[in-house]
């Protein structure tokens, strides 16, 4: 190879090796191109997914500020679904309020939620899918789908989504949405949860603002009331702090306590009331906070006339909430009208009481003069001696009732304590078959049989002869209204001594249904009667005997009362002492006995003296109410 050859040959070699590097070069150069250009996308990929976080962080803002600038607890839900429907393709959906203490969950707004959606809900509700969210507290698709009819093919889900913020737990919104479950991405969860805690927040706070709103409108309210009340009352109402100062008083405390034209807030009763009313006020407030016992009392102010005004007090300890003592309260009511009340009630009651005993006692013996009148009407046999006898009954029964008249008309004065009584010695067993022969009509209707049980010796007792018949009366007709048809009615008398002085005993005993224990006592105050259960009817009569025979005893020295053992029937007893045999034991008998100034004395001694029965003279009672 020549010289020329050899030179071509390395030129061409140096040119090959050139070129190769420049095909490396622009290799290297092309995948530094494509490296740049996909690092490019992958910026531009980045950048619009900041692009696309940024939107939806905004929207979800917006939503977000949308839902809590409302304080109304449906607004805001209201909102949130209106949110939802901006993040997904929502076809229906409803809210469901979770309830703690029913625990129970129940729809408070929806969204085009028809009958094939509602019907969802509740197997949703059935399926306790509601509490699996809640517990989870994220969103949660479920994995079933389904079509519904008329609305094209696209298939629709549901999505549960929790409204729960910490510990507090609201409810669950029910989303049916046209998306399958593989549709739905992390961004999805995200942004519905983030709504939901907004929600939360928004609806607790909704409850703050509106437990905040009616606390306000309470205490307005009951401030405007208690204001109203103060000044309109009709009694008077003074606060005053621990130290005796005034801190509240109303229009009639003011009055009462002749405070017009002052202002005494902030001032001590002391010095509002320099007086002796005063005094007593500052007095109670020490002894209300030493005692921590409420008290009682009375005042009297004298108003701008000169007129004297007496004033009921009651005061007790004014507590804080935390039950720290404040200061005392007081309640002042003028007993002007109150004394004029109670006078007016006394007359009342005892004109009340004179035309019920009217009633009362007259019933007996009208009852047997109305008996014998119609059997003498409808009596044909001339028989003169039985005609005669039933007059005479009559005739004994009218004098009787013209005497219970005279001695009714008198209670008005027993009452006030200036009743006269017609006293003299009386033979028990006589009284006894006297009242007897009174009630023998009564005792013949229900076909009732009278043991009578009485002593050798017929004992005598200083009274008056038509009321203590009256007692025996009141005792028999007792008996005969309790006791069962063809029944015994026992009439028992008993003489026994007690401190060296003899008493006579007088039992009436029926075979009736008896007294219960607890109205042993109460049958013998007026108007009580025994009712034996809540099915029973009140027995009838005005239920003044007792109490009549009660105050005709205890005017003649002695006592009433009544036993019923269980299963015996009832048994009630009258004691009075026996007059002695002899004058001076009468004497010394009767000496501290309470007895009643005979009417006419002079009489009561020459019938004695004609009957024989004793030398008793009446004596002055030491009680002058009898």
């Amino acid at each position: 190879m020549d010289q020329s050859q050899a030179t071509y040959y390395t030129k061409s070699n140096q040119l090959n090796r050139y070129l190769e590097q420049l095909r490396e070069e622009m290799h290297r150069a092309k995948r530094e191109l494509l490296e740049k250009e996909a690092h490019l996308a992958f910026i531009k990929q980045t950048a619009n997914g900041l692009q696309k976080a940024y939107e939806d962080i905004q929207t979800v803002y917006n939503l977000s500020q949308n839902i809590i600038r409302f304080r109304k607890k449906k607004q805001i839900i209201k909102e949130l679904i209106q949110a939802i429907t901006q993040l997904l393709p929502l076809e229906a959906a409803a809210f469901l309020m979770y309830d703690k203490a029913l625990d129970q969950f129940s729809i408070v707004s929806d969204y085009q939620l028809n009958d094939r959606f509602s019907e969802y809900v509740r197997k949703h509700q059935n399926f306790a899918y509601y509490r699996w969210a809640l517990n989870e507290k994220r969103p949660i698709v479920l994995p079933e789908t389904f079509r519904i009819q008329g609305r094209g093919e696209d298939e629709i889900s549901v999505i549960l989504i929790p409204v729960v913020q910490r510990d507090i737990t609201i409810g669950v919104v029910d989303a049916f949405t046209r998306k399958t479950p593989e549709e739905y991405t992390q961004r999805d969860f995200d942004l519905l949860t983030i709504l939901a805690n907004f929600t939360a927040i928004a609806i607790e706070n909704s409850q703050l603002y509106e437990n905040m709103e009616l606390k306000t409108e309470a205490m307005t309210n009951m401030k405007n009331y208690l204001t109203n009340v103060l000044e309109y009352m009709s009694n008077g109402v003074l606060v005053t702090d621990s130290h005796g100062k005034i801190q509240l008083i109303n229009k009639v405390a003011e009055n009462l306590l002749n405070l017009q034209g002052m202002d005494p807030i902030g001032n001590s009763i002391l010095e509002v009331l320099p007086d002796a009313a005063g005094a007593k006020l500052y007095e109670m407030v020490k002894k209300v906070l030493s005692s921590n016992k409420k008290a009682t009392d009375e005042i009297e102010v004298e108003t701008e006339s000169g007129k004297t005004v007496p004033v009921g007090i009651q005061c007790n300890q004014l507590l804080d909430e935390n039950n720290r003592v404040k200061g005392v309260i007081f309640a002042l009511q003028d007993l002007t009208e109150t004394y004029e009340l109670m006078k007016l009630r006394k007359i009342d009651k005892l004109k009340d009481q004179l035309i019920s005993n009217i009633s009362h006692e007259l019933r007996t013996p009208l009852s047997a003069i109305k008996s014998f009148s119609e059997i003498l009407l409808n009596y044909d046999e001339e028989n003169e001696e039985t005609k005669r006898e039933f007059l005479t009954i009559i005739n004994n029964e009218s004098d009787r009732l013209t005497r219970l008249i005279n001695n009714i008309l008198d209670l008005s004065k027993l009452e006030s304590g200036t009743a006269q009584w017609s006293l003299e010695p009386l033979e028990v067993t006589t009284i006894i078959d006297n009242a007897v022969d009174s009630v023998q009509s009564l005792l013949v209707k229900k076909q009732l049989k009278v043991v009578k049980e009485f002593p050798d010796r017929q004992p005598q007792v200083f009274g008056d002869r038509d009321k203590l018949t009256q007692v025996i009366v009141n005792l028999l007709s007792n008996a005969i209204k309790f006791s069962p048809d063809g029944s015994t009615i026992r009439i028992t008398v008993e003489i026994h001594t007690r401190d060296n002085k003899e008493f006579v005993k007088i039992g009436v005993h029926d075979e009736g249904p008896g007294i219960p224990d607890k109205y042993l006592e109460s049958i013998f105050d007026k108007f009580g009667q025994v009712v034996q259960s809540e099915d029973e009817n009140k027995p009838s009569g005005t239920g003044l005997g007792l109490t009549i025979s009660r105050e005709i005893i205890n005017h003649l020295g002695g006592k009433i009362w009544a036993e019923s053992p269980r299963g015996a029937g009832a048994s009630f007893f009258v004691e009075l002492p026996v007059i002695p045999e002899n004058a001076e034991d009468v004497d010394n008998a009767f000496h501290d006995e309470p007895v009643t100034v005979v009417q006419n004395e002079q009489e009561c001694r020459q019938k004695k003296k004609r009957t024989g029965e004793g030398k008793h003279v009446a004596k002055k009672a030491k009680n002058p109410d009898h």
